[in-house]
């Protein structure tokens, strides 16, 4: 009889042990979920922010001027804003340990911030070496080849037409060095600083010289290639 008291307790600590796991399950599966109804909650604002974004780029890169570049500017730097709440508010999931894989990858690329993960004032500062580069490559004019007295060609389209099209190897390397003189000297401050920055934001984004760190380099040289 006295051996009842005892297997009783025993019961009751496994009922316990198992109890408790089942309720770290329940917290996991929970935590899940309120995971992915944020995610799908912040999607629609998200995809308006970025189209909003991208209307702002449009408008200052075809009418280069104060007012367009200020709301570029205020856009950019209301969203980055923003994604770092996103990003912050994710973090605080174990999100690794989700059972759901898309889910997963969907947070992992919201968590990565790109540059604009940089503090307010560096992400200004990238922004302001973006912007001079941008003007000075849609406002720089260049001399024809075969009249130098023609100085009112733009590097688009006038000279990234003739670069693809010309044939002629003395055209080609004129062309090419009244692009680099126009284009690559003046600016080669502001282009060292975008790259510098993009260094500092993937180190900020925990990159590390593996596979993920090699896509986001390719990822830069493609948005280097867009600027200049």
């Amino acid at each position: 009889m006295r051996l009842y008291p005892v297997v009783l307790l025993v019961f009751g600590l496994v009922c316990c042990a198992f109890g408790g796991k089942l309720q770290a399950s329940k917290s996991a599966s929970e935590e899940e979920l309120e995971a992915r109804q944020y995610v799908e909650q912040i999607d629609e604002e998200i995809l308006a922010r970025r189209n909003v974004g991208t209307e702002a780029e449009w408008a200052y890169e075809s009418n280069i001027n104060e007012d367009n570049l200020v709301v570029k500017n205020e856009v950019a730097a209301a969203n980055a804003v923003f994604m770092k709440e996103v990003a912050n508010t994710l973090n605080k999931y174990d999100y690794e340990n989700f059972s759901d894989e898309d889910l997963k990858r969907r947070i992992r690329k919201l968590t990565k911030l790109g540059y604009s993960v940089l503090p307010e004032d560096t992400f200004a500062e990238m922004l302001d070496a973006i912007n001079r580069m941008q003007e000075n490559y849609a406002k720089v004019k260049v001399c024809d080849y075969r009249d130098s007295s023609k100085c009112d060609l733009a590097l688009e389209p006038e000279v990234t037409e003739i670069m693809a099209n010309s044939r002629d190897p003395e055209e080609l390397k004129y062309y090419w060095q009244q692009w680099y003189d126009a284009a690559g000297g003046p600016t080669r401050e502001d282009f060292q600083k975008y790259v510098d920055l993009n260094g500092e934001a993937a180190r900020m984004n925990s990159y590390v010289v593996d596979s993920r760190y090699r896509v986001a380099m390719l990822q830069l040289i493609d948005n280097l290639y867009g600027l200049i």
